[in-house]
Parts: C-alpha cells; sequence; structure tokens
C-alpha cells in the first residue's frame, strides 16, 4: 500500500517510492509517496539502493532520469547498466527524439487509448544502443549532467536549448540525416 505523509519520513517502517507521475526527462519530481518495506524482497530492497535509470512505465513520449537518492520503484521500469560510464550516455539515448520515435514506430502495438505507450523492460531491451567514442561520449556526459542540474533549477529556456544539443549529439551518433532529422522533429 501506498501511504503520503510527512511522518513517514523517519520512520524504518516505510521508505520513499518514486512512481511515473514522479519520473520526468532528467529529473524526478518526488510527490511524497511512501511504501512499506515489508512488501518488497531483501534483494529488491538492495536493486532499489543502487543508483539506477528510471523510466517512466505509461506516457506519451519516454521519461527517464537518473535514481542517485535510491528511491523505492512503484510502477516504473528500471536499468542498471553492469558499466557505470554509460548512465548518462543510456540516459541522453533514452530520452532522446530519436529513440522516442523509433519506439512508437516499432512498438506500435503497446499502445494504449489517448496516445500513451507502455516503456516495457523486454521492449527497452530491443532499442538499438549505440555508444560513442571517447571524444561525443565526454561531450554527452557533460550535457547530461548539465540537463540534470538545469532540471533541478527548472530553467525552462536553457533545458530546450540543453535538450536540443544532447539531441544533435544522438543524431550524430546514429548519424542520422538532416531528411531523416526533419521527418522525426515533426512526428
Amino acid at each position: 500500500a501506498i501511504h503520503k505523509s510527512k511522518d513517514k519520513d523517519n520512520n524504518k517502517k516505510y521508505s520513499p517510492m518514486n512512481q511515473t507521475k514522479d519520473i520526468k526527462r532528467y529529473c524526478i519530481d518526488w510527490k511524497k509517496d511512501y511504501v512499506e518495506n515489508k512488501i518488497y524482497s531483501d534483494k529488491l530492497i538492495e536493486l532499489f539502493k543502487q543508483r539506477k535509470l528510471v523510466i517512466a512505465r505509461v506516457t506519451k513520449g519516454i521519461q527517464a532520469t537518473i535514481d542517485e537518492k535510491g528511491y523505492y520503484v512503484g510502477k516504473s521500469s528500471i536499468l542498471i547498466p553492469k558499466d557505470n560510464n554509460l548512465f548518462e550516455i543510456l540516459l541522453a539515448i533514452i530520452n532522446s527524439k530519436l529513440i522516442n520515435y523509433y519506439y512508437k514506430m516499432k512498438f506500435e502495438t503497446t499502445h494504449m487509448a489517448g496516445g500513451y505507450i507502455r516503456f516495457d523492460i523486454p521492449y527497452l531491451k530491443l532499442l538499438p544502443i549505440k555508444l560513442p567514442d571517447e571524444k561525443q561520449a565526454k561531450k554527452i556526459k557533460e550535457l547530461v549532467k548539465r540537463m540534470m542540474e538545469l532540471c533541478e533549477q527548472k530553467s525552462e529556456q536553457q533545458l530546450k536549448n540543453v535538450d536540443y544539443e544532447i539531441d544533435e549529439e544522438i543524431y550524430k551518433l546514429y548519424r542520422v540525416t538532416k531528411e531523416e532529422q526533419e521527418i522525426i522533429e515533426k512526428s
């Protein structure tokens, strides 16, 4: 059972939990939901405490971020790359317009009423992940870190600018032509 309460903050029986509604692109907007620890196995609790990518499960477009605080996870998908250097790269790829477009086209059958789409692990595992060279990886990581900081500050125009830069890097990584880019941007 999910609870909302300030007195749960210092109660060892409850832990903070992320739901799909909390997960935004590049940040968490936690709505102060708590869950009883006893409903999860120790193995799952250890998984939750790790640094992880969290992906909103049912949304109109992919929304993912990195959870550094060890929130428990409700109705969301989580990914934990084996290589710690991949978090920001994967986050940029998953949140990109390119992958959002690809997912909508490839997994059309997962679409739900109202334009909502399910972002489940079996489908997410099928995303074409291309790794950048060292120079581009460094640039993408810097942009993602900047994006996450701006997200916390809620700086809308700067967010749009950095988001655009990230998309440009992902287009370069996947060698997307200008014509293909226009199709993606218009969809």
